[in-house]
C-alpha cells in the first residue's frame, strides 16, 4: 500500500492565553461590527472557480483574472502545486527555517525534500543556494519572502537567478508581502515566466485567517495543468462572498498594514531596548533571541502567547505585531518577567 503520509506532522500549541502573539494573525479590523453576507442558495454548491472573487481580486490587483487561481488557504495551493507538478523521490528545494508544511506536502507526497540553512545573520547566502540548486536539480524550489520565521526578503536579483538558472519550476510564497511593499510582489509578474507560480493569502493582512482563502498566479500552460488536479468546491460560498465583499475595503487594509509597520518598528526598537537580538522583518511579525531563558513558557503564566523555535536555535522566538493593547501588555509582562 503506498501511504500518503508525512513524516513530519504540522503541530498545533493549543495552550490557552489572554492574548495570541503565536500565529501571525491581524485583529479583526475589517468586519468587527459584522456585515450582512449575501452568500446566495447555501444549499447549492459554491462557483468551483470562485469567477466572482477572482474577478474582484484581479481588480484589486490590475491582472488578468485567468492568472488567477483560489484555494482554501494559500495551503491547498501549496500541497495543489506539489501534488501536480512532483513526482515521488524528486526533489524538492528550500530554506531552512521557513514555513513547516513544504516539508509536510513534501513528504505527503513521497518527494525528496532538501534546504539550504541560512547564515547566522539569518540571511541566504544566495551563490551557494545557485550552486545547491544546479548540484541537486530539484523539479521544485520554494522560496517564501518575506520568509516564515525570519522575516528576511529576498532580492528582484537573486529571483531572477533561481528562475533563470533552474531546470524546474519556482514557487514564490508571499503570505507576508503586503507588510513589505505592495510593489515588491511577483504575483501580475508570474504570467510572464514558464516556470514560476505566486501565492498569496487573505490570512495576514486581510485579517481572514479562518476564512481560509488563498490565491495564487501564473501562466496558462502550467494554470490548465492545475485544474486538472484541484479538489472541486474547495471554497465555500460563504468564504466566497467575505473575500469579495473584503476586496472592497481597500482603504481600510492600506491603513492596517501602516499601522502593522508603525508598530512592528516600535516594538523592535523596545525590545532592544530589552537586550533582545532582533532581526531585520518586513512581515507583521518579529523573529528574536531572547536573553531571557524559558521565555514563552514565562509569558504563558502572563497569558500571553508567543511561537517557540528552540528546536531551531536556543531561545529563538517569533512574535506577531499585535496591536496597541496587545504590544502594551506583552512589553509590561517583559519588564516583570526580567525584574
Amino acid at each position: 500500500m503506498n501511504n500518503k503520509t508525512s513524516k513530519k506532522a504540522y503541530t498545533f500549541d493549543h495552550q490557552k492565553a489572554d492574548i495570541y502573539l503565536d500565529a501571525n494573525e491581524s485583529e479583526n479590523y475589517l468586519f468587527k461590527d459584522g456585515f450582512k453576507l449575501e452568500a446566495g442558495s447555501i444549499n447549492r454548491y459554491p462557483d468551483h472557480r470562485a469567477n466572482a472573487l477572482k474577478d474582484a481580486l484581479a481588480s484589486y490587483h490590475d491582472m488578468a483574472s485567468a492568472s488567477l487561481m483560489l484555494g482554501s488557504g494559500s495551503s491547498e495551493l501549496l500541497e495543489l502545486i506539489i501534488k501536480t507538478f512532483v513526482n515521488p523521490g524528486e526533489v524538492v528545494l528550500g530554506i531552512e527555517p521557513s514555513f513547516t508544511m513544504y516539508e509536510v506536502y513534501a513528504d505527503m507526497h513521497h518527494a525528496t525534500y532538501r534546504t539550504l540553512e541560512v547564515d547566522d545573520k539569518l540571511q541566504v547566502d544566495e551563490n551557494r543556494f545557485i550552486e545547491t540548486m544546479k548540484r541537486l536539480n530539484p523539479v521544485l524550489t520554494i522560496l517564501c519572502t518575506p520568509n516564515n520565521p525570519t522575516g528576511q526578503t529576498l532580492s528582484d536579483d537573486f529571483i531572477f537567478r533561481v528562475i533563470n538558472e533552474t531546470k524546474g519550476l519556482v514557487l514564490l510564497d508571499e503570505a507576508y508581502v503586503d507588510f513589505e511593499d505592495a510593489q515588491a510582489s511577483w504575483l501580475s509578474k508570474a504570467p510572464r515566466f514558464q516556470n514560476v507560480f505566486v501565492t498569496r493569502t487573505f490570512s495576514k493582512a486581510f485579517g481572514l485567517a479562518g476564512a481560509r482563502l488563498g490565491y495564487l498566479s501564473t501562466n496558462p500552460v502550467l494554470m490548465a495543468k492545475l485544474w486538472l488536479v484541484k479538489t472541486p468546491y474547495s471554497i465555500s460560498r460563504l468564504s466566497q462572498a467575505i473575500g469579495t465583499r473584503a476586496l472592497q475595503e481597500k482603504q481600510k487594509v492600506l491603513a492596517h498594514i501602516s499601522g502593522v509597520k508603525e508598530r512592528r518598528e516600535t516594538l523592535a526598537e523596545a525590545l532592544r531596548g530589552m537586550n533582545f537580538t532582533v532581526y531585520p522583518s518586513k512581515a507583521n511579525f518579529l523573529f528574536v533571541r531572547s536573553p531571557i531563558p524559558g521565555l514563552g513558557d514565562a509569558l504563558i503564566e502572563k497569558g500571553i502567547k508567543i511561537r517557540n523555535f528552540a528546536s531551531y536555535r536556543p531561545d529563538f522566538y517569533r512574535i506577531s505585531v499585535g496591536n496597541a493593547y496587545e504590544i502594551k501588555r506583552l512589553l509590561e509582562a517583559l519588564k516583570e518577567v526580567m525584574s
